[in-house]
Parts: structure tokens; sequence; C-alpha cells
């Protein structure tokens, strides 16, 4: 039997996660982020991700299942598109 986990992540450099679609974190990475997380000019998105590496690899579900819509950002920023986003029928 195939591990579920290969055939439906792949994992992501922290220098690369962008967005917080559909982030899980495990209660351990969660209490990490609590204590470390410090606002600053870092984007919230970013400044999350490499923090939550330092608990573990960041793996991201693939396809992916959370998209933004329309083409331009809520709060100004750039817009991120999914490359392998596959909208239900």
């Amino acid at each position: 039997m195939a591990d579920a986990r290969r055939s439906s992540t792949l994992v992501v450099n922290p220098e690369q996660a962008v967005g917080s679609q559909a982030r899980l974190y495990s209660r351990a990475c969660a209490a990490h982020l609590l204590r470390e997380f410090r606002p600053s000019a870092w984007i919230q998105d970013i400044a999350m991700a490499r923090l939550a590496a330092q608990c573990a690899p960041i793996l991201y579900h693939a396809p992916s299942l959370a998209q933004h819509t329309g083409r331009t950002s809520t709060w100004g920023g750039p817009f991120h598109e999914a490359f392998d986003f596959e909208a239900a029928a």
C-alpha cells in the first residue's frame, strides 16, 4: 500500500511558502508559533512559514485545495495562484 502522505503532499521550502489558505499545524507547532511570533515588518504568512519550518518540514496538499478568487488581493498585496488547483466540477 502506498504512503498516502507521499501521494497527496509535497514539501515546500519555507522561503517559497506564501499565503495562509488551508494551513494545518500540529499542537506543538502551534504552541511554538504562539511563543515565537512577533509582529514586525515581515508579512505574517512568510514569518509563520519560517517559524513552522523550525518544527517540521512544511507540507502542502497536492493538488492544492485552496485558491484565491478574483485577480486582486483583498489587502493590496500581489495575487498568487496555485499552479495545481483543480476546481470542483
